[in-house]
């Protein structure tokens, strides 16, 4: 029995209206009823590639009044045809008789309308010439070339002026050089766990703040109001559908905190009053977006692990809010609308009773790598790196920087190894804090971005 969804693809030779009988050529038997899909449209592509190859106009368009009076200060002025108010100017040299050929109207709206590798491109030029005036043509090009300056300067004003205001965000609650009491008081290692026995595990060797997915709660038959009792903060899916906030919304609670995945739950968390904290699907790469979330409802963050050491040190200092980053643990890579499981050809179509969802499956990549593969009760796929990341070695720097919540992330991790993680991670922090230098990277793990900065 040959199933639909094992990639049995074939080519349709021409295009097929709606209701249209469409014949094609298919290299083993299929069944009447199976499901089709389009996975490649040529027209589409045709029409695509169309578009970007219009002629579209690469330069803005500028009208030039060009001023050449004997005894005065040769004059370029250019204006934007879209927006005259939009204007540069520039004077140069004195405009002085000729002493061999006199210079044409039409030699000064050749030179002039050289605009060479400006983002610019004459459309009509009005001139002022006196008789008998003498000038280089290389003297004519520089007055020209500042006067097209000039125009990109006021064209940029406004965006410079924003730039400026957000150079100056610096919001800090915790300055680098805080003192060291202060930052041990707030620096707390935190844990994802996936069930009950974890999180307990977790909290007896050292992790000040559990993290537990929604639907790893649900699972353990918890509710909102237990979870707060029980001091775990609900994790948020990075999806967030129509059909997800009927699940989702009930775990964003007023006055309690929440790791939100999507702006939709920032938004909410906002109006309940919750203390949301960003998850690191949510960028926050620079100082203006991270003061953005801030003023949007957002308590905390936690930062992408595609940001390098460098990039954390410059951003951290100038963070309105709490910031924390996960220093152990696989990174998610991806996340599929479609289940990845079903290329096992074993789907039964009933996530809930799925048994392939119980296992420790992994795709095996063209790099050779292992990544694993984990698939929720709702269909969606998490795809995670082969190799953890670790963070540790580099606490002293991080929480010199501003961050102070240092997670272990146990998404993959049975109960006792991320017992063992958490225990290692508050060595790490204790010895931070007491200025010695943490042990090194665990074997077969990955310092990911932290030295190498995402181009």
């Amino acid at each position: 029995d040959a199933n639909p969804d094992t990639c049995l693809t074939t080519r349709a030779r021409r295009d097929a209206r709606a209701g249209e009988t469409l014949e094609v050529e298919v290299p083993r038997p299929v069944v009447a009823g199976w499901r089709v899909r389009v996975i490649r449209s040529q027209e589409a592509i045709d029409r695509a590639d169309a578009v970007l190859k219009r002629t579209v106009p690469r330069k803005r368009a500028v009208d030039a009044r060009v001023r050449a009076r004997l005894g005065e200060p040769f004059c370029v002025e250019v204006f934007c045809c879209d927006d005259p108010a939009l204007r540069g100017c520039a004077e140069g040299f004195t405009v002085e008789a000729a002493r061999t050929r006199a210079v044409s109207r039409d030699d000064l709206i050749e030179h002039v309308g050289r605009m060479g590798s400006t983002p610019f491109e004459m459309h009509s030029c009005e001139v002022e010439l006196d008789e008998g005036c003498g000038m280089g043509f290389s003297a004519v090009h520089a007055v020209r070339a500042e006067a097209c300056t000039s125009l990109e300067a006021a064209i940029l004003a406004p965006y410079e002026e924003q730039a400026q205001t957000l150079a100056e965000v610096r919001l800090a609650p915790l300055s680098p050089a805080a003192p060291a009491a202060r930052r041990a008081a707030i620096s707390e290692i935190c844990a994802i766990a996936t069930s009950l026995d974890a999180a307990r595990a977790a909290r007896e060797t050292g992790a000040a703040r559990i993290y537990m997915a929604v639907d790893d709660l649900a699972a353990e038959n918890m509710s909102p109001e237990s979870v707060q009792q029980e001091g775990i903060i609900p994790i948020l899916d990075e999806v967030s559908r129509e059909r997800d906030h009927t699940r989702l919304d009930p775990w964003i609670i007023a006055n309690a905190p929440v790791a939100v995945g999507t702006i939709s739950e920032l938004a909410l968390a906002a109006e309940r009053g919750a203390a949301a904290e960003l998850r690191s699907c949510i960028p926050a790469h620079n100082a203006a977006c991270l003061a953005f979330l801030a003023n949007a409802g957002a308590h905390g963050a936690w930062l992408s692990p595609e940001l390098s050491l460098t990039e954390i040190e410059r951003l951290a200092p100038q963070s309105p809010i709490t910031l924390g980053i996960t220093v152990f643990g696989k990174p998610r890579v991806m996340t599929s609308e479609h289940c990845i499981l079903q290329v096992a050809d074993a789907c039964i179509h009933d996530c809930e009773r799925c048994s392939l969802r119980r296992r420790k499956l992994v795709l095996h990549n063209i790099d050779d790598k292992l990544l694993p593969v984990r698939t929720d009760i709702h269909g969606r796929s998490h795809l995670y790196d082969a190799y953890a990341l670790d963070y540790t070695p580099q606490l002293p720097q991080l929480l010199a920087a501003g961050v102070t919540r240092f997670m272990v992330d146990g998404t993959l991790l049975e109960p006792e190894e991320l017992a063992a993680q958490v225990a290692r991670a508050r060595r790490a922090l204790d010895a931070a804090l007491a200025g010695k230098h943490p042990s090194p990277r665990q074997k077969g793990t990955s310092s990911g971005c932290l030295f190498a900065e995402v181009e």
